[in-house]
């Protein structure tokens, strides 16, 4: 069996960014929830929907997580449109569907290692009703 280096070293990368810059945040499904998810936060640059019109443009915020923490009561879950995020802010973050010039195979989330333990999930802030 031949060694894969770039599959050892992405596995430990990741942890070590966990280590680092990781924070709590609550998971939510409908009314379940795990309230000490640790969760890497990026802000991705604005997407325009129409290019010159500033109006139309959405901002995505991807949380990045072992496969295995993403898990409510002890089921481990996969992502899906409508999950949330809460940080500890107070701002919520939904699940949803990633910008089209990414390639998700219609999926919410897309592994970030080749072992599949690590996730990104992509989400943009919700509006809460008023």
């Amino acid at each position: 069996m031949a060694y894969n280096y770039l599959s050892r070293t992405e596995d430990h990368l990741y942890e070590r960014m966990g280590d680092i810059g990781s924070e709590a945040v609550t998971l939510r499904r409908g009314a379940r929830e795990n309230a000490d998810v640790r969760a890497i936060v990026a802000k991705l640059d604005t997407v325009e929907l129409q290019a010159g019109v500033s109006i139309t443009s959405l901002s995505y915020v991807c949380f990045r997580l072992y496969a295995s923490a993403y898990a409510i009561d002890d089921e481990v879950l996969t992502p899906q449109e409508g999950d949330e995020f809460e940080r500890a802010n107070g701002a919520v973050y939904r699940v949803v569907q990633p910008p089209q010039d990414v390639s998700s195979n219609g999926l919410p989330y897309e592994y970030t290692t080749s072992s599949q333990i690590r996730l990104k999930v992509w989400t943009q802030l919700a509006v809460k009703a008023a």
